[in-house]
């Protein structure tokens, strides 16, 4: 990964902001307090990754990062999540729902992300995973259900 997009997804998976309340008991009280100056770098680390997301909704679309499309757009969704973006909500919810579109489009009937031939495969379809497990967590998509059943059901087989 190009340090620029590294760095930036660094910056904006570090930043840990709270998402939106889940129902239940009430959500504890947040603790990180960030300053201006890093709301600031987030915000233009935030801007930076929505620059880079390809008209497929995936990120990665340069050099060897298009070789690993489904992990580099996995970890840029983490970032916006954990800046509290999610599909359809906050300033970057479409990037969030094309990127969240992305991997579920990459689901093969057998629940594997992209091709077993690859190598790596398993990689890109743990982190993957992660990231869609976050993001039907904290929106309990309907439209998520069937695809994430698919890649959660071979990982229990495994």
């Amino acid at each position: 990964i190009p340090r620029p997009l590294w760095l930036a997804l660094l910056l904006a998976t570090a930043a840990a902001l709270p998402t939106r309340a889940q129902s239940g008991p009430p959500p504890r009280q947040d603790t990180v307090k960030v300053d201006a100056k890093t709301d600031e770098v987030i915000k233009g680390a935030l801007k930076y990754l929505a620059s880079k997301q390809t008209a497929t909704g995936a990120w990665g679309g340069t050099g060897e990062e298009r070789n690993r499309q489904i992990a580099v757009t996995a970890y840029t969704l983490m970032a916006f999540q954990s800046a509290g973006q999610l599909p359809g909500e906050g300033e970057y919810g479409k990037n969030v729902t094309a990127g969240m579109q992305y991997l579920l489009d990459q689901i093969a009937p057998d629940g594997i992300y992209g091709s077993r031939h690859d190598g790596q495969y398993m990689y890109s379809h743990g982190i993957a995973s992660i990231a869609l497990a976050e993001l039907y967590g904290q929106t309990k998509s309907p439209t998520m259900r069937p695809k994430s059943h698919l890649f959660f059901s071979l990982e229990l087989s495994s």
